[in-house]
């Protein structure tokens, strides 16, 4: 047998502590991480060549890291500490834990994660998130966090802060710098930030 093929097997076999908890969870929360294992399948096709959701699960934790953190994210905190030990979390992102921070079942998905920061208030169906992109309250104030609505779409190096709130089907491209709220259907791009399509129409509008 190949080699690498043997190591990756034995991976497998590594996180099937992480499985065996999947499978003992309730239904309510089981099916939140499959509609999670769903969203994942979409973007990585690969992942969709797997038919049943204990292969799709135990790939997305072995080949995603940040899929890790989602999975954490849905569970105690207590039960987290015992099975990072397994699998640990991703170190370059950070999201706020529940129940500070409700996300959607298939509420997001994060394309090459790296140095995110993730505090929001509640995250709708559908969002991406992209590296280098923060997310997180204003001053001290922990409680004045973003709250992003269905289908959002964060460019890399993005800066939203402070409490407003995002709207449906929203775009924000990248390196754009966000601290008021945005309607739905918009694109916004800048610093400081401005919309440049709205309903589909072209526009200049200033937040």
């Amino acid at each position: 047998m190949n080699i690498i093929l043997l190591l990756s097997k034995l991976n497998y076999v590594r996180l099937l502590p992480l499985l065996i908890y999947y499978f003992y969870l309730k239904d309510e929360k089981r099916n939140v991480i499959i509609k999670d294992l769903e969203r994942y399948g979409i973007y990585h096709k690969n992942l969709l060549l797997n038919k049943r959701f204990s292969l799709l699960f135990i790939k997305a934790i072995n080949n995603h890291k940040e899929f890790r953190n989602l999975f954490f994210h849905r569970i105690s905190y207590s039960h987290k500490v015992i099975l990072s030990l397994f699998a640990k979390e991703y170190n370059s992102l950070h999201m706020t834990p529940f129940p500070k921070m409700k996300i959607s079942p298939g509420g997001i998905l994060f394309q090459h994660p790296f140095s995110t920061i993730i505090n929001a208030a509640s995250i709708g169906y559908g969002c991406v998130f992209r590296h280098n992109t923060t997310v997180g309250n204003v001053h001290e104030n922990l409680d004045s966090v973003p709250t992003f609505l269905k289908n959002v779409n964060v460019g890399a190096s993005c800066v939203i802060v402070g409490k407003i709130i995002i709207g449906n089907n929203v775009t924000i491209g990248a390196g754009t710098v966000l601290t008021k709220s945005v309607p739905d259907n918009c694109v916004v791009v800048g610093n400081p930030a401005r919309i440049i399509k709205k309903d589909g129409e072209r526009c200049n509008i200033k937040l």
